[in-house]
């Protein structure tokens, strides 16, 4: 089995486990019982074993085996809201969120594949809560994140600057939506009059007649 087909392989075991049962004990558990005690923010296929996955949630980091039993990776409990692997360096992994007395981790590097973590900066504003990450696989010290805007790192987390705005929330900047958004977001009560729209909006999602799909 190539290695894609390995990832592939540990990703439905994940899957699987899922809608499986479990119970935890000393950090080892189902995905099943983990789902029911917190929630997920992100996945990573483990560089060193394909058949390993990195499992980051609200209560710490976890690696899920092929079998779907889940044990706890990282010493602290952080909430990873943000989180991803190094392409070609296993022990390697970066992370953002908060810590578990509350807060911003700022942008967080583990060198121990995800024992223990360190912040390496704090980013544009920071401590930033990066809640989408990545790492560039053409050249893993370009690393993106988002927080009040999409920010960059070119030095594998050490300096970051901002790189483009956050996309515009205003509803005058959406596109028409169909079926109308079920919410809008807080810019919009000032130039959109949101309380009226949002009750119209939910109003026709309830008299909508059922749709097909």
């Amino acid at each position: 089995m190539g290695r894609g087909a390995r990832g592939l392989a540990a990703f439905a075991a994940v899957a699987w486990a899922v809608v499986g049962h479990g119970a935890a004990a000393d950090g080892v558990t189902t995905v099943a019982a983990l789902a029911r005690a917190t929630h997920f923010h992100g996945l990573a296929v483990d560089a060193a074993d394909p058949t390993r996955v990195y499992l980051a949630t609200h209560h710490g980091l976890y690696a899920v085996g092929a079998d779907g039993t889940a044990r706890a990776v990282s010493k602290d409990r952080h909430d990873f809201m943000g989180f991803a692997a190094h392409p070609t360096e296993p022990d390697v992994l970066f992370s953002s969120g908060h810590p578990a007395h509350g807060g911003n981790l700022g942008f967080m590097v583990s060198t121990d594949r995800g024992v223990t973590w360190r912040k390496r900066a704090d980013g544009v504003g920071g401590p930033v809560d990066f809640h989408q990450m990545d790492v560039s696989k053409a050249d893993p010290r370009v690393v993106y994140g988002v927080h009040d805007g999409l920010q960059v790192s070119r030095d594998g987390g050490k300096t970051w600057a901002t790189a483009a705005p956050a996309p515009p929330t205003c509803c005058r900047s959406r596109p028409r939506l169909r079926p109308p958004i079920r919410f809008m977001p807080r810019p919009c009560r000032a130039c959109c009059g949101a309380p009226t729209a949002v009750a119209r909006g939910r109003a026709r999602i309830r008299n909508a007649p059922p749709r097909p799909w």
